[in-house]
């Protein structure tokens, strides 16, 4: 019968030792960089709502995107008049991206009239 302690016993046994903590060495590394980018990340693939403006004539949108942007959508509309909550953003170019309030903001006006420009300045001079 062959023997399974010895030296080969003891170095299968450091080598599975060795893959686990390389193992757990990774998944720390990668808990931490998704830990720091969270926010980052659901600004970018989380969930989202649209919000229209009701100017006349007006066709911008605000689309809000990350984790909390169901939170910040209802705030934002308890404090600002001329939108309403839409369940379509408007179609083309972004005018221009914002990352604030943990989220990402993105507005498009495919008229690139009034509405659209003053969306942006309002958010680029808004306090966090």
């Amino acid at each position: 019968m062959p023997e399974t302690s010895g030296v080969h016993g003891n170095a299968g046994r450091g080598r599975r030792l060795a893959v686990w903590l390389g193992t757990a060495a990774i998944a720390v590394a990668l808990a931490a960089v998704i830990g720091v980018k969270w926010d980052w990340i659901g600004g970018r693939v989380g969930p989202s709502c649209v919000l229209m403006s009701t100017q006349s004539g007006a066709k911008a949108s605000i689309t809000i995107q990350g984790w909390k942007s169901s939170d910040v959508c209802s705030s934002y509309l308890e404090t600002h008049d001329g939108l309403v909550r839409t369940q379509s953003s408007q179609s083309g170019a972004a005018m221009c991206e914002v990352d604030r309030m943990n989220v990402r903001w993105i507005v498009r006006d495919p008229t690139r009239q009034e509405s659209g420009p003053e969306l942006c300045a309002s958010l680029a001079g808004e306090p966090e």
